[in-house]
């Protein structure tokens, strides 16, 4: 639903692994065009922009479960409060997922520190590497890049923690 910045289609045209995947959202109503995906896939996450445009809202308002990422930016971090208050507002469960982190820094300690105290997070977070990055050149996830590797690996937990999740809000 990112219609600036659509880095997902961007990615999936690269490489051929996502291209059945990734299907842009942008009508002013996506709700029948989700109701018509929900009847092909157990599951759709819908990207939105990393701000509280039209488009955000309106996918925190469709969506069952919300994953709020967050780097170590500091202006991802002031902006939590923002992201947390419309899932809030919709009343919707949320968790707030750290992602491009970088270990033993300072800067992942405070956020994983300041995430944790919501109690509202993923455990596993998502760290920066070359295999994230050199995926996305070749229009590939990571765990088809390269399987098993770090990244895959917490993709894989992840993924275990939101099936919790869901069992839990159900």
């Amino acid at each position: 639903m990112d219609k600036d910045k659509p880095d997902a289609i961007f990615w999936a045209d690269l490489g051929n692994t996502l291209n059945d995947f990734v299907i842009p959202l942008y009508e002013d109503n996506p709700k029948p065009k989700l109701e018509i995906l929900s009847k092909e896939y157990d599951f759709i996450i819908i990207d939105t922009p990393p701000n509280m445009q039209a488009a955000a809202l309106k996918a925190t308002i469709l969506s069952d479960f919300i994953i709020i990422p967050c780097s170590v930016s500091e202006l991802d971090k002031n902006a939590l409060n923002q992201a947390a208050s419309a899932a809030m507002m919709a009343n919707k469960p949320y968790s707030f997922l750290a992602s491009r982190t970088t270990k033993h820094t300072n800067s992942t300690k405070d956020l994983l520190d300041q995430l944790a105290e919501t109690g509202f997070y993923f455990k596993t977070n998502i760290t920066n590497s070359v295999d994230m990055i050199e995926c996305q050149k070749y229009g590939q996830w990571v765990g088809a890049y390269k399987p098993n590797c770090k990244n895959h690996m917490q993709y894989q937990s992840l993924i275990k923690e939101l099936i919790i999740k869901l069992d839990d809000i159900k």
